[in-house]
């Protein structure tokens, strides 16, 4: 109790489990297809960096084309790296 009178006070809002959306996890087993015809950034407007790696970048970002919010895992791939970040990719 003492950690929601903190958190009231700080002027934080404080959502209920039932406000709270409700997330769908199927995707991560039918992962969307990434649309590579067009330029990346025509489709999507990245919003801000979420973590960085040794081969990659996870970023977030917003597909212009459905309003919705989606996380990226963007690989970057040089002849010296290719062999670890494919194994990366893979995992």
């Amino acid at each position: 109790m003492h950690h929601l009178q903190q958190l009231t006070e700080s002027g934080q809002e404080i959502v209920l489990d039932e406000d709270k959306p409700k997330l769908d996890y199927s995707i991560e087993e039918n992962p969307i297809e990434w649309d590579t015809t067009q330029n990346l950034t025509d489709r999507y407007s990245f919003i801000s960096e979420l973590w960085r790696g040794k081969f990659s970048t996870v970023v977030k970002g917003l597909d212009k084309t459905t309003d919705s919010i989606v996380v990226a895992k963007i690989l970057e791939i040089r002849p010296e790296t290719e062999v670890q970040v494919q194994r990366e990719f893979n995992c």
